[in-house]
């Protein structure tokens, strides 16, 4: 891919635009990249060094509220309002992603470290087709012997996968991203970032997953826990056919901006391959679970990363 991630170019796309008009009723909908590059810099300005992402989202918040009253020329009616509120929480997902990738890239640049790469949450892409074909055709073998019994491997894909030494992966040095200038390329570009590694990774190059929630929903209580067990179950998978001793094995972590015992103790689940065998130490599905609700936590987290990753060697 061309990396132009950070390089200072300047993005000829219209980034002033914080809303689409909807055609069907004629509203502003919110552009969830430029509305980010476009407030979050100065909202974190306003709420100062170590604001929570909570304190900055709700700055972002009353801005685009401001600037939506401003293009329907009236205040909203409180249907609107709420209709507004609820996709400006929807978008604060997205932002915290963002908010990862690119803290992310700026870590991996200035430490040579790890890398989190972004995965779609889409059905045409799995994350075994990240490993060499000699891996993901083993995971492909795998599954069709499955549905050769009436069976199938579903899961969703994590939000992202730890990569280790991402640098040998691009041809020209890679730049920071620069957050007072960010613009919806560089998210663009950090979004796919997958395509890079596709097919290219070896068993132990991947090195775990990461999942990024601004807040654990009840709907998804179990979801998280049995993503990470099916990604741990296939590691294994892959180690026993290829008989690899002495294996890392993979991590799965979470972050969240916040959570509550409840959480804590949904993700102490026991990973179902640890238990089909003595020989196998009982561990839970999640490893670790991050508080990350500002810059300086979030970089504490890939500080916790990076030492899990040293200490797997």
């Amino acid at each position: 891919m061309p990396l132009f991630i950070g390089d200072g170019r300047r993005d000829e796309a219209r980034t002033d635009l914080n809303f689409n008009i909807d055609k069907r009723d004629g509203l502003p909908k919110i552009n969830i990249k430029n509305s980010f590059c476009n407030h979050f810099n100065s909202a974190a300005t306003q709420c100062g060094e170590d604001a929570s992402f909570k304190d900055i989202f709700g700055t972002m918040d009353t801005a685009i509220k401001d600037e939506w009253a401003e293009i329907l020329g009236t205040a909203p009616s409180p249907d609107l309002s709420k209709s507004l509120q609820g996709a400006l929480n929807r978008a604060h997902g997205a932002w915290y992603e963002y908010i990862i990738s690119i803290e992310s890239w700026n870590y991996s640049v200035a430490n040579d470290s790890f890398l989190l790469v972004n995965l779609p949450n889409k059905n045409g892409f799995s994350v075994h087709q990240l490993y060499t074909r000699e891996f993901s055709g083993k995971i492909d073998d795998f599954k069709e012997k499955l549905q050769s019994v009436g069976a199938d491997l579903i899961t969703s894909n994590p939000d992202f996968a730890i990569v280790a030494n991402p640098e040998t992966r691009f041809e020209d040095e890679r730049c920071t991203i620069d957050t007072e200038s960010v613009s919806p390329r560089d998210i663009e570009a950090l979004e796919e970032l997958y395509r890079t590694f596709t097919g290219s990774l070896h068993l132990n190059d991947l090195k775990g997953f990461v999942s990024a929630k601004t807040s654990f929903r009840a709907d998804r209580l179990f979801q998280m826990p049995h993503e990470a067990s099916t990604m741990k179950a296939l590691y294994i998978h892959l180690q026993t056919r290829d008989w690899i001793i002495d294996a890392p094995g993979i991590k799965y972590y979470s972050m969240a901006m916040g959570y509550g015992r409840k959480d804590t103790e949904n993700l102490k689940t026991v990973a179902t391959h640890s238990i089909t065998t003595v020989q196998h130490r009982p561990e839970p599905v999640v490893d670790r679970l991050f508080k990350v609700d500002s810059i300086r936590s979030l970089h504490e987290s890939f500080e916790a990363i990076d030492s899990d990753i040293a200490g797997s060697v």
